[in-house]
């Protein structure tokens, strides 16, 4: 190779993906959501829900929250899910891949039944997010006693 030849290694990626933490969490639960197809009404208005409960998200409006699912929506489209993983884990700290991880497991889990795609999702984004196999194990545990009743 030439002295003159660029070096693919320090090329910005065609698939370079950037997210912001908001937007990663986002992008964890579309993701998911979109696994089976589309997202149901019932796994739309969890996410409602969850996004509402994290600090990450509080004084943000439902209209500007709409919004950034739609544009999210369109960012991450084609994109292959292992860059999704890659940008999400970068914008993420440790502690927020777990909760991002929560996230997807609880939306993966609101029908009750597990498809097997998104079986094959959260186990990408568990090893992807670096999330321990037992911490991991235990949020899904957890989620599926709380749909039982």
């Amino acid at each position: 190779m030439s002295s003159n030849a660029p070096s693919s290694l320090f090329l910005p990626s065609v698939n370079a993906l950037e997210l912001n933490m908001p937007q990663a969490v986002i992008a964890i639960a579309i993701a998911i959501m979109t696994a089976d197809g589309d997202a149901s009404e019932i796994e739309r208005n969890e996410l409602a829900f969850a996004l509402r409960r994290l600090r990450l998200f509080r004084g943000y409006e439902p209209s500007y929250l709409q919004e950034q699912l739609r544009s999210i929506s369109l960012k991450i489209k084609g994109q292959e899910f292992g860059v999704v993983i890659g940008a999400v884990k970068r914008a993420l700290t440790p502690q927020l891949r777990e909760t991002a991880f929560l996230i997807a497991a609880e939306l993966a889990l609101v029908d009750i039944t597990l498809e097997a795609k998104e079986k094959v999702i959260l186990e990408k984004l568990q090893t992807g997010l670096e999330i321990d196999a037992a911490v991991g194990s235990k949020i899904v545990e957890v989620i599926r006693i709380r749909h039982r009743g």
